[in-house]
């Protein structure tokens, strides 16, 4: 931290608000892996169609995992419009994904801010102050971004279901 603080009380609330955040960024980041992870599998299944072994090997190992999250992202987005899903749900799928996406990345990217009057702990862009420029991930944002997970996650196995059903 870099700062001493002499009270052992306030030393242990900081610590213990530390440990709390990086308890949430692990959360915000294993969130957006298993809806990157689903992709993958989506995506392989959907491009192996008729695909010899060597193909599909090839296309798994050697494309699909070296692409990024928002790669994968973007390729989705064109799969379920390519595939006429509806429009509605490709909405709420492709904004739930955002959002864990987003969090995540703001989770995983931004720096920790303690305030050692108040013990308070938010995230902040690097070397930013201004007030929009920090989040606090309390337990309501956190059931949020939970929750858009599972509205990703669901819908993006519906889609397959639907797709595979076709």
């Amino acid at each position: 931290m870099g700062v001493k603080i002499t009270d052992p009380k306030q030393r242990r609330k900081i610590t213990r608000g530390l440990e709390e955040m990086k308890r949430k960024r692990g959360q915000l980041i294993t969130w957006a892996l298993e809806i990157e992870e689903l992709l993958e599998g989506i995506l392989s299944r959907y491009f192996r169609r008729g695909a010899t072994g060597e193909e599909i090997a090839f296309f798994e190992a050697g494309i699909l995992r070296d692409l990024h999250f928002e790669k994968k992202i973007q390729i989705f987005e064109k799969v379920i419009k390519k595939e006429k899903y509806d429009p509605q749900k490709i909405k709420t799928i492709m904004t739930a994904i955002r959002e864990v996406q987003n969090m995540r990345n703001k989770g995983g990217h931004w720096r920790h801010l303690v305030f050692l009057d108040s013990g308070k702990i938010v995230f902040r862009k690097k070397h930013e102050l201004n007030p929009q420029d920090l989040l606090n991930i309390d337990k309501k944002r956190l059931k949020k971004v939970e929750q858009s997970k599972e509205t990703a996650f669901q819908g993006i196995v519906k889609f397959h279901q639907w797709f595979h059903s076709k």
